[in-house]
């Protein structure tokens, strides 16, 4: 039996097969998996601070940028025995002010890495005590 539309005219089959592949294609391209992302890593809003050394752990850390004013070093360390990638990175001020950098990840639905901060220094390069340290935000 052979579709008939409105009228009485035949549907072509072609047409119709055309139709359903193209849905089918758009709807496979909703779950393609996000692109990079970027998390905005801020070691203080507030203080000034003049540096700070930041560990960051997690899967997809591909390296880390600089914001104005602020000048970065980083190397990426292997995890070991299960351990997640890590990324340590050094954030020195060219002025006292607020602290902030970005890191690049591989897939902007990962989790957030865990960062931890192992030093920073005041407004003078004195390092602050353990006390003292600001605690680190993470946005993306």
């Amino acid at each position: 039996m052979n579709p008939v539309g409105s009228g009485g005219r035949r549907r072509p089959r072609g047409l119709m097969a055309l139709a359903v592949a193209a849905l089918m294609w758009t709807a496979a391209c909703g779950d393609d998996p996000p692109g990079p992302g970027v998390v905005e890593v801020v070691v203080s809003d507030t203080l000034a601070l003049g540096g700070a050394v930041v560990e960051l752990s997690g899967e997809g850390l591909l390296g880390v940028q600089t914001q104005p004013g602020v000048s970065i070093v980083f190397r990426s360390l292997p995890g070991s025995g299960g351990a997640l990638p890590r990324l340590r990175v050094v954030a020195i001020r060219e002025g006292p002010g607020p602290l902030r950098f970005t890191v690049d990840i591989a897939r902007a639905d990962a989790p957030l890495p865990e960062a931890v901060l192992i030093q920073a220094s005041d407004r003078d390069d004195a390092l602050l005590p353990g006390f003292l340290l600001p605690e680190l935000q993470l946005r993306r």
